[in-house]
């Protein structure tokens, strides 16, 4: 092989060979062709012909608006040197490029040169300063190997066969400027509940959840049988077990209805201590816990005991098929799509109206689909409910692992750490009627007041009949005592006046005795007197005695008449002013103001004015960003940062392809290795390789589309 030619030939005479034609010696008889071509040394752009026949090709075509000039002598081309050709200076002023061809048929060799200067040498000579266009010299001499890609138009060329594969190739941030703000390209809203009613008379969007401390499924206490309420048995309302007990009614809008029937049963209605509007979900109808006593419709309310959905309040709310299609990225730029649908630009908010706002990565969502699922937990006392996207960073795809299944241990998403939470929903109150309460609450109380009242005039009565009895008595105690001292003073007086007769006798007969005849008429007629002044004097103490105690006794009775009369009155008038506090209590609290159970709170605005709704905007950037940002992909492509090895045509465009390399291996037996330098800087600095020289600075980047069969 030692006689084998740089050329590949074998010549018969290695003595006769001759050194070919090369870019530092310009043989005689080498055509140079001076001619213009759209590329420059600043090697910004440059073209990768098809192959050597394709590049002579094009040159030839170059001829008839180019001139040529035959080498009579061989030249030396050194750097930084002239070449000085016989052409008039204003002739070789127009060109900026020269090839220089030398060789037989066949076995031709063309070395292609930049024109850095032309200068006027003398007479019809004219001095060219020139450098190598080493990439046309030496593109099929050189082959690239694996290289670290920073930038260019691969990106946008290869294939995508998963959305993961679409992440992983185009989420490299750019660090272009996306403006401030974006514009909304489409909306999708789903409401959550409302007080709107649906047109058709549909079932309504929300319905009332009732905690209360009473049963409403028992018989309504009244007045007459205020001990038959009964207090809640407990509930365990989506299997959260609570002492109160749990009602709803499905159709929120016939509230009205459960409190027209209860408004009449006070004692019931104040042991409601909560009404909250939920959205409606199918279960509630399908309860069969029907309340159908006191009068309420069957299908108005439901009691909830051991209440749970088929699947708990967790299922998916709100889908948007091929939620990509919603960006709206012009025309111009359609190639660009899987890049302009990722943020920064374009992005996806989502609100429920209630200062909440998620921003959502499309590129992040590994579905076709935007799917939100909605978690409800409606007991008191902290009801909410949650709203989340499905499939968000998750690195399984859900359209080819049977739609991930859900477990307790594994949620392929960021679950309940990226969601909108509605946890201030809105309640109402029941107004009770207080008066009917009250009397109802107090009947036994009032009751006690009347027998009270009664109690207190007996006994002022009885009070009353005593003092008279007592009165009376003492009267016949008085008038008794009286007769028995006139009977003992008359006894009395009679001992006397026969103790003055006998005395008398015994001295009269004694004076008879004596024949003393007139003492003894005398001690008898002083005997006499002093039984009549006994007896006289005895009569009117009798009278005195009896005149006193009659004064008495009347005095007495006058008396006692004088403190019944103004006891009766007393006992009459405590008796009405009685009876009158009572009535006046039950006036009052017929003029009781009514009292609240539970009371009205949460976001009733949005709730009243049906904005109570899953809210997702489907943003991407302005028109002018849109523009810069696009025009700049379609030159330049997208970041790469890969190692990949380029199409040894470097097209993976129809048209023109951008390359920038931050490593780029070549290798070359016949390109010397200070030229492999110059082309690695070439696309280690970035460079647009093009199919046709003619699409330099003229072609539309919008108009070509990536080639197929590209990938790294």
């Amino acid at each position: 092989m030692a006689n084998t030619l740089p050329d590949g030939s074998r010549p018969m005479d290695i003595g006769e060979y001759e050194n070919t034609h090369d870019y530092t010696m310009w043989q005689p008889k080498s055509r140079v062709m001076l001619c213009n071509v759209p590329w420059d040394s600043t090697y910004r752009d440059i073209v990768r012909f098809d192959d050597a026949a394709a590049r002579d090709k094009y040159f030839e075509s170059l001829e008839d608006k180019s001139e040529t000039v035959v080498l009579t002598r061989q030249t030396m081309v050194r750097f930084g040197e002239p070449i000085k050709l016989a052409m008039p200076f204003d002739m070789a002023c127009r060109y900026n490029y020269v090839c220089v061809s030398y060789g037989r048929p066949g076995n031709e060799r063309t070395w292609y040169y930049f024109i850095q200067d032309v200068k006027w040498a003398a007479g019809g000579v004219t001095a060219l300063y020139l450098m190598l266009d080493v990439w046309t010299s030496f593109q099929f001499d050189i082959r690239f190997g694996r290289c670290y890609v920073d930038h260019g138009h691969i990106a946008i060329a290869a294939e995508k066969k998963s959305l993961a594969d679409k992440r992983s190739k185009l989420e490299i941030p750019e660090g272009l400027d996306v403006g401030a703000q974006y514009n909304i390209d489409s909306v999708e809203v789903k409401g959550i509940m409302g007080t709107e009613r649906p047109a058709n008379g549909g079932q309504s969007s929300f319905s009332a959840i009732i905690t209360s401390t009473v049963e409403l499924d028992s018989k309504w206490p009244d007045a007459s049988n205020a001990n038959d309420l009964k207090t809640a048995r407990g509930s365990a309302f989506e299997t959260f077990p609570t002492g109160t007990s749990v009602y709803v009614i499905p159709d929120g809008t016939r509230l009205s209805e459960f409190m027209n029937a209860i408004s009449g049963y006070p004692l019931v209605s104040q042991g409601i201590v909560n009404i909250t509007f939920v959205p409606y979900v199918p279960e509630f109808n399908n309860n069969g816990n029907w309340i159908t006593q006191n009068g309420l419709p069957s299908g108005l309310i439901t009691h909830t005991i051991g209440f749970r959905t088929q699947d708990g309040l967790e299922r998916d709310f709100l889908k948007v098929d091929n939620f990509r299609d919603r960006f709206k990225i012009p025309e111009r730029y359609k190639m660009l799509r899987d890049k302009l649908t990722m943020f920064p630009y374009s992005e996806i908010e989502c609100t429920i109206q209630n200062g909440q706002v998620l921003i959502i990565r499309p590129e992040t969502v590994n579905s076709n689909d935007l799917t939100f699922r909605r978690i409800m937990f409606l007991a008191q006392p902290s009801p909410r409910m949650v709203f989340f996207p499905r499939y968000v960073n998750t690195a399984r795809d859900p359209a080819t692992e049977n739609n991930l299944p859900w477990t307790a241990s594994w949620r392929p998403d960021e679950y309940l750490d990226m969601a909108l939470v509605l946890d201030n929903l809105p309640t109402t109150n029941i107004v009770n009627n207080q008066s009917i309460a009250y009397m109802t609450s107090n009947r036994r109380s009032i009751a006690w007041s009347y027998q009270s009242a009664s109690w207190s005039q007996q006994k002022a009565q009885m009070g009353i009949q005593q003092s008279e009895a007592t009165t009376a008595q003492g009267n016949r105690f008085r008038q008794q005592n009286t007769d028995q001292q006139n009977a003992q003073a008359g006894e009395r007086t009679l001992i006397r006046n026969i103790e003055t007769g006998v005395s008398g006798a015994t001295n009269g007969i004694g004076q008879l005795l004596g024949g003393n005849i007139g003492g003894a008429i005398g001690t008898a007629v002083n005997t006499t007197e002093s039984i009549a002044f006994n007896s006289i004097n005895n009569s009117q103490n009798m009278q005195f005695n009896q005149q006193n105690t009659n004064l008495a006794n009347r005095q007495a009775t006058e008396a006692n008449n004088l403190n019944v009369a103004y006891a009766n009155q007393a006992m009459r008038g405590d008796y009405r002013n009685q009876i009158a506090g009572i009535n006046a209590k039950l006036q009052d609290a017929k003029l009781m103001e009514p009292s609240v159970s539970g009371q009205i709170g949460g976001d009733n605005f949005n709730f009243a004015t049906n904005n109570s709704a899953l809210l997702i905007k489907f943003k991407t950037l302005p028109q002018s960003s849109m523009a810069n940002i696009g025009e700049y992909f379609l030159r330049y492509g997208y970041s790469v940062q890969r190692f990949a090895t380029p199409p040894q045509n470097l097209q993976v465009m129809t048209r023109a392809t951008y390359w920038k390399m931050s490593e780029t291996f070549l290798s070359s037996a016949l390109c010397p290795e200070p030229y492999r330098m110059t082309i690695r800087g070439i696309f280690e600095k970035g460079v647009t390789v093009y199919r046709n020289p003619n699409d330099i600075g003229t072609m539309d980047f919008a108009d070509q589309q990536p080639l197929e069969g590209i990938r790294y």
